[in-house]
């Protein structure tokens, strides 16, 4: 029996010991107003009571025969009535036990494989480090541009470490942070965006375009900046170079869409379901192109997007005709 089934057990135990406390003291409440009723003497009428010592000596034994009966009629039924409790209440209680448990163990699973793969991104630089030492070590002469060759090695290799765990570090601290929505006009926020790309573009000659209407919108600026910085930057480092890449806003009924356009390699469709899952990389991004990473950003960006109520999807793709990522930030224009 694993941990988790047996934390199930003894909560399902523990809700169907609260039912049975609460039955129980029903039934004794119940069976002592009932009792009560039955030795209640009888009242007078408006024509004479009964009075047990004018009353036949075997009519009074039929009358204690009778109250015998329905006590223990009432305790059958109280314990009848207990008994079905009991059977469906173990049946509710690990019912709810189990919803109870489900976000729990939702966490749990996801926290199991983030760990995993954590570990699993880890490894590689770690292993590489150990390798190119271990070279290193081995041979006779070493001298200093050798020497240099392997620190600059193991300086790229600690670079993508460091890069992976502020990337996580990233990701775990989304949910943390409050909320804070505020009016700011969209294209001097989206312009700022742009200018912090430009140069990571230039090393590509990508050329970023963009039409982004000015509206005021009311939402939170720097998450709505992260999430495009994540979206560009994912942009540039698959397209091709001396391509471009466009940012475009669609204004809407209740609110306001941006899009982010490239023309690198697509995505595949039987990827497309899996884009926004952590650490994943389509396998034309892992063998087509030169590109460094982790397969955090977009789920980075999905989690920001969760987090603070925009709506991220994959518009539309496929390979070799590039890609459109949509932002949705709903009823957030404010018309001035």
């Amino acid at each position: 029996m694993t941990d988790l089934e047996t934390r199930r057990r003894r909560l399902a135990l523990s809700y169907l010991a609260i039912i049975m406390v609460m039955s129980l003291l029903f039934s004794a409440i119940l069976y002592g107003v009932m009792i009560a009723q039955l030795n209640r003497p009888a009242e007078p009428r408006e024509y004479g009571f009964v009075d047990r010592r004018i009353v036949a000596d075997d009519t009074l034994d039929w009358l204690d025969e009778r109250d015998r009966q329905v006590r223990s009629s009432i305790l059958l039924s109280l314990g009848a009535l207990n008994f079905a409790v009991l059977g469906g209440g173990a049946v509710v209680s690990y019912v709810l036990a189990r919803r109870t448990l489900r976000p729990i163990e939702s966490a749990m699973e996801s926290q199991r494989q983030f760990v995993s793969d954590a570990s699993h991104e880890l490894r590689t630089p770690l292993t590489a480090l150990q390798a190119i030492n271990e070279v290193a070590l081995r041979k006779k002469h070493f001298d200093e541009a050798k020497a240099r060759e392997v620190l600059e090695k193991n300086i790229a290799e600690v670079g993508k470490m460091q890069s992976l765990t502020e990337t996580l570090l990233t990701l775990t601290r989304t949910e943390d942070r409050p909320t804070n929505k505020e009016k700011f006009w969209l294209d001097d926020t989206m312009a700022d965006v742009l200018s912090t790309m430009e140069s990571v573009a230039s090393k590509k000659d990508i050329i970023l375009k963009s039409d982004i209407a000015h509206i005021e919108v009311m939402s939170d600026a720097l998450v709505l900046g992260q999430i495009m910085t994540i979206l560009i930057d994912n942009a540039i480092k698959y397209s091709p170079e001396a391509s471009e890449v466009a940012v475009v806003s669609v204004e809407q009924k209740h609110g306001v869409t941006l899009e982010v356009r490239d023309k690198g390699l697509g995505i595949d469709p039987k990827d497309q379901p899996y884009i926004f899952d952590r650490f994943y990389r389509a396998d034309a991004a892992r063998t087509r192109t030169a590109t460094s990473g982790h397969g955090l950003g977009l789920a980075i960006a999905q989690s920001l997007c969760e987090r603070y109520g925009f709506e991220l999807t994959l518009k539309k793709s496929s390979p070799k005709t590039g890609s459109v990522f949509a932002l949705r930030i709903p009823h957030s224009v404010v018309r001035t």
